[in-house]
């Protein structure tokens, strides 16, 4: 129990961007569905139906991700929960991440057993999963920081729903349209399907926009907001992925326009949805690790200065070895905790950290050394596969 105490941190991120990414996919692909696949389709007749059974393969897969992912988090969540309070299941089984947990679970199922036995055209079909889609969405604001303000808790959950049902429109339903561009082949339904994603989408980037901007009011609030702290350093590098992805978008915007005249910029649009596809996935995982962080607002004292951070940004040689596990704070404060117990200084047995407790956890300096060794090494990979890349693509190198 103590090594998963140990690594509860990084699961619980890993697990929610997992979680994440999924609901984004399976709540685009809803969205495609409904707005796009089924309209072109009675437009185009049966020349589409491809995209229909790729839109339906996009549902069922990521809603089988959903169920796994929010699952596992919930029970991982549960358990150390359990742990530390030492409750009773009964008791944390009422929690309610879990109960939120569950539902979201069950509407990812039930859109998956949907789609699996009803056509996605009926229209039925299609109300029953636009219900279960939204209470997808209730369900994951319900666990979001939003949820957990004090004040202005109404707004922000509002905020967050629109952001990420903004991500989901847009990012969600780019599996589905890079589907659309490899199968279909007449010019005039591939401009039909880019111009109805593209308004679909549009209408994603409005919302995420609309979001971004009460969270920066909110939860930020202030200029050192962003740079002294790292929820807003997380928060300006999504920012800059999402630029980037703006102008792929406004890209791909004008070329799905000019398709019926001009079939060869099918090519070029495929590969920048890829590139789309790949920023979206790291802007995703980036929100899941902001998730994890209490937002700048409500760190008044703890800020990083402008000279602090220039000293911590001065290029150095980078640090290539490890320090030991046991020097590392929590490690080193267990051992001394568990060695004035075995001296019976201590009646109990006392926890270096408790996950959960509303403390922050012990560091000391082998924690920053441990942590920079981690990210240099990093990226010197990144660097050689950034050059391996470059060579590759010079023709030069296999």
């Amino acid at each position: 129990m103590s090594t998963l105490f140990d690594i509860f941190g990084f699961l619980s991120v890993i697990l929610h961007g997992v979680d994440l990414v999924a609901q984004t996919v399976l709540l685009g692909s809803v969205s495609f569905a409904l707005f796009v696949a089924v309209p072109v389709a009675r437009r185009a007749g049966d020349e589409v139906s491809v995209i229909q059974a790729a839109t339906r393969y996009a549902i069922v897969a990521s809603a089988v991700a959903t169920i796994i992912a929010v699952l596992a988090g919930t029970l991982l969540n549960a358990t150390v929960l359990a742990a530390t309070l030492h409750a009773p299941w009964e008791d944390v089984a009422g929690a309610a991440f879990v109960i939120e947990g569950a539902l979201k679970a069950l509407a990812a199922g039930g859109i998956c057993l949907l789609v699996s036995l009803r056509p996605v055209s009926d229209g039925t079909t299609r109300l029953a999963i636009g219900l279960l889609g939204t209470l997808v969405l209730c369900a994951a604001v319900g666990s979001s920081h939003a949820a957990a303000r004090l004040d202005d808790s109404a707004l922000m959950m509002v905020a967050t729903g629109a952001h990420e049902l903004g991500a989901a429109i847009w990012l969600g339903g780019l599996p589905c349209f890079r589907a659309a561009l490899g199968r279909v082949r007449a010019p005039e339904t591939l401009s039909w399907i880019g111009r109805r994603y593209s308004a679909l989408s549009i209408a994603g980037v409005a919302l995420i926009m609309a979001g971004a901007a009460v969270f920066a009011i909110r939860f930020i609030g202030s200029i050192d907001g962003i740079y002294g702290t790292v929820y807003g350093a997380m928060a300006a590098t999504k920012s800059i992925l999402f630029g980037m992805m703006l102008l792929l978008g406004f890209t791909n915007f004008r070329a799905v326009r000019r398709f019926a005249d001009d079939p060869t910029r099918l090519a070029r649009v495929r590969r920048f949805v890829e590139v789309e596809m790949g920023i979206g996935f790291a802007v995703l995982m980036a929100a899941a690790s902001i998730t994890s962080m209490p937002p700048a607002a409500d760190l008044v004292a703890d800020r990083v200065s402008l000279s602090e951070l220039q000293e911590r940004m001065t290029p150095t040689l980078p640090r290539l070895e490890s320090p030991e596990h046991a020097a590392l704070a929590i490690p080193a404060l267990q051992a001394r905790l568990d060695d004035e117990w075995r001296r019976g200084q201590d009646s109990t047995r006392a926890q270096a950290f408790l996950p959960g407790a509303g403390e922050l956890p012990p560091r000391n300096a082998q924690d920053v050394a441990w942590s920079e060794y981690n990210h240099h090494w990093a990226g010197l990979l990144v660097l050689i596969v950034g050059i391996a890349a470059l060579a590759g693509r010079s023709g030069r190198a296999p």
